[in-house]
């Protein structure tokens, strides 16, 4: 597939590196000449420097042949343009990033079928309905639901009072009452795999689990014996998205906090967050934490838009006694970092943005990032005429690096074994690794179909 990318910043870059490692035909547009540069020494892809709003630098990048156009610039009313321009040239997917919800989204001004936009990702937006899951799910890592929130994939930390702790897969079954759940993966220190029946759940690693909605109340006190529901929050930062999380949360748990770095910016949001309780200060001033009650607090969000001052503010909670932190980390890099020594839970937008673009891509119904890992969950229609239609789940031949984690079949949740038979029509949740995520999705495409 001919895809064309505005932006080679942060989201541009990994969807640059996913796609392209995918074998699809990558130009990057962008106008700094510097990142163009990053660009061309680390990746086998096209770059063209330009404004993505420039007919001469899209008429370069092979616009006119392109299957499809995604503008992930930093810029959005660059991104809307760009987008239109595409359109004319008869692009047959667009796809835009648009961070204000007062442009394109539900209360937008514009018409986004207008402007030729097939979809629309608002990072911010993403990001705030993941950590409203988290919250409401105590005890969990990564949040994400399938087959219209029917399935669940659920990352837990496991705690050494856990029931998993030390538990062979294969006794899981026979030891839950509700064996309606299937561990995908086990993150264990930096190495992410595929469990086998013999391998042990240790203290420490973090699991990722799928499962039925109605299954996660029986699930929840085996993982976490100790978690409870969420009723106190303090959210750290004056962002767009520190306000926005505040608005939402406040119609979730019992009291919000926010704690504004700076006077003017608390003075500001306390007329604008009237259901959040608001003080100014830093993390590290222990009155100002005392005053936001972060001590009792079950959730303390450190999302301010510098990634050293969340690592710090993290820190500072968990000293002063936050039940559990999450951090935001604004750039990609600062992921690995702040998961070790800083939260317990962290969310980077970029991550997400990619993870909503790249069924676009697929011809998936869906695609969830497992956590922070370069792993993926797939949601695609098993088509008549695929390799696993009609056949039994044993005798399909998955790459290494894969597993079917769920089947969706007429409103039903299936949690697949070897006698498993697949239909036509059904929806597989299909886990991967990136190197086998284009021979695992072929298992499920009508030959000769590429998506």
């Amino acid at each position: 597939m001919r895809i064309v990318i505005v932006g080679a910043g942060a989201v541009g870059t990994k969807l640059a590196e996913q796609l392209s490692a995918e074998q699809h035909d990558v130009t990057v547009v962008d106008e700094d000449p510097a990142r163009v540069e990053r660009l061309r020494d680390r990746l086998e892809v096209q770059v063209v420097t330009g404004g993505g709003t420039t007919l001469e630098a899209l008429h370069q990048a092979g616009v006119k042949g392109a299957h499809l156009f995604i503008a992930v610039s930093t810029n959005d009313e660059v991104n809307i343009v760009a987008c239109l321009l595409a359109a004319r040239h008869q692009v047959p997917r667009r796809i835009a990033r648009v961070r204000n919800p007062d442009l394109l989204g539900e209360h937008g001004v514009l018409d986004q079928a207008a402007l030729g936009i097939d979809l629309v990702i608002n990072p911010d937006l993403l990001t705030v309905e993941r950590i409203r899951k988290i919250v409401a799910t105590p005890g969990t890592t990564d949040v994400a639901d399938f087959a219209g929130g029917r399935g669940l994939l659920r990352g837990f930390e496991i705690a050494r009072d856990s029931f998993l702790a030390h538990k062979k897969l294969s006794e899981l079954r026979e030891a839950l009452p509700s064996g309606h759940f299937l561990v995908l993966t086990i993150t264990r220190v930096d190495k992410i795999f595929i469990p086998r029946g013999n391998d042990r759940i240790l203290p420490g690693d973090v699991i990722h689990v799928v499962m039925a909605q109605e299954d996660l109340a029986h699930f929840m006190p085996y993982v976490s014996p100790s978690a409870r529901p969420a009723a106190r929050v303090v959210v750290y930062g004056a962002s767009r998205l520190a306000r926005m999380c505040a608005q939402v949360l406040a119609g979730v748990v019992e009291r919000v906090a926010l704690i504004a770095p700076r006077q003017r910016e608390a003075e500001g949001l306390s007329i604008d967050l009237p259901g959040a309780q608001v003080y100014a200060g830093q993390a590290s001033e222990d009155d100002v934490m005392e005053q936001a009650g972060v001590k009792q607090a079950d959730y303390f969000l450190a999302l301010t838009e510098s990634d050293d001052q969340n690592l710090v503010a993290a820190l500072c909670a968990r000293r002063f006694g936050a039940r559990a932190t999450l951090a935001l980390a604004n750039a990609v890099e600062y992921v690995q970092l702040l998961e070790r020594v800083g939260a317990d839970v962290v969310v980077n937008p970029q991550l997400i943005a990619v993870g909503a673009i790249l069924p676009a891509v697929r011809g998936a119904r869906q695609t969830l990032k497992v956590g922070n890992t370069p792993a993926e969950a797939i949601e695609i229609e098993v088509q008549a005429g695929s390799r696993a239609a009609g056949r039994m789940l044993r005798d399909i031949r998955f790459p290494a690096g894969s597993i079917l984690g769920a089947i969706m079949r007429a409103g039903e949740l299936i949690i697949p074994t070897g006698d498993a038979t697949l239909r036509e029509g059904d929806t597989a949740m299909v886990f991967a690794m990136p190197d086998a995520v284009e021979e695992a999705l072929g298992l499920f495409r009508k030959r000769g179909i590429l998506g």
